[in-house]
């Protein structure tokens, strides 16, 4: 049997909600009510961090454990990282062929575990932001965060320093090379990309909340300030083409409404 990416590596299991930014920043989106970044917070907001943490350390490779897995397809996941952090991706907790029975009533710490069993890393460490589902054995080895704060925090920022100099075994580059330089130029282009996926979900919350009042047979009015609101987006011309199909194919799945549209 051909062994799972990762075999005698180092791997850094990255959960994003609570982590790269305010657990709560998609809450709505996941339980079909409102969508909306909390005051003061946005999506990835701490992701430039992690990069800089990552740079000195391009054996790191990263399995990403995140529930975003469970609603988004694997790519989508992968894209909404800025580039610098999407090429150290090697796979997910979920594997190709694992259904939902499997996973009914798994925790993101249970299915990690999971993994790491089967990929046998190297050496490897995780961030996230709740402890549920993590055995004791495992739980040592994992960086919990605020669920505000994220990888932001003092001392999740410290440990994630020290456990990554521990694991790796070198010091810290004193410089970047030039590639890192062109590496992190890019940082604009993926603030970019991140504006673009984090319209793409206002605009599917925004039609799914169209349906919703539609199905209520509510005042027109509320639906269609809904639609209004979503098409406003769309002609800013911030989203491409592959984009708002990607919107109409989240809004298409029954698990965005409790039905399929039809």
């Amino acid at each position: 049997m051909k062994p799972m990416p990762g075999l005698n590596e180092i791997l850094l299991y990255l959960d994003y909600d609570g982590c790269l930014h305010n657990r709560y920043c998609l809450y709505g989106f996941y339980d079909g009510t409102t969508f909306r970044e909390p005051e003061g917070y946005e999506l990835f907001q701490y992701i430039d961090l992690l990069e800089e943490l990552l740079l000195p350390y391009p054996q790191v490779k990263i399995i990403l454990c995140t529930k975003w897995l469970l609603f988004f397809k694997k790519a989508d996941t992968i894209k909404a990282l800025s580039p610098n952090l999407r090429h150290r991706v090697i796979g997910t907790i979920l594997h190709r062929g694992t259904n939902s029975k499997k996973i009914c009533g798994k925790t993101i710490g249970q299915l990690a575990e999971q993994d790491i069993k089967k990929r046998k890393p190297k050496d490897w460490f995780a961030i996230c932001d709740s402890i549920e589902g993590w055995s004791t054995t495992f739980a040592r080895k994992v960086i919990f965060t605020h669920y505000e704060l994220g990888i932001s925090e003092p001392k999740a920022k410290r440990l994630i320093r020290e456990r990554l100099e521990l694991l790796c075994k070198v010091e810290q580059s004193p410089a970047a090379t030039p590639s890192q330089n062109s590496d992190v130029n890019q940082t604009s282009v993926a603030r970019s990309q991140l504006r673009h996926y984090r319209d793409s979900l206002v605009v599917v919350d925004l039609l799914r909340k169209f349906v919703a009042a539609k199905d209520k047979e509510k005042d027109e009015s509320e639906p269609n300030n809904h639609l209004l609101r979503a098409v406003e987006i769309i002609k800013r011309g911030d989203l491409q083409p592959e984009e708002i199909l990607w919107c109409v194919d989240q809004l298409s799945k029954k698990n965005r409404l409790g039905r399929s549209v039809r």
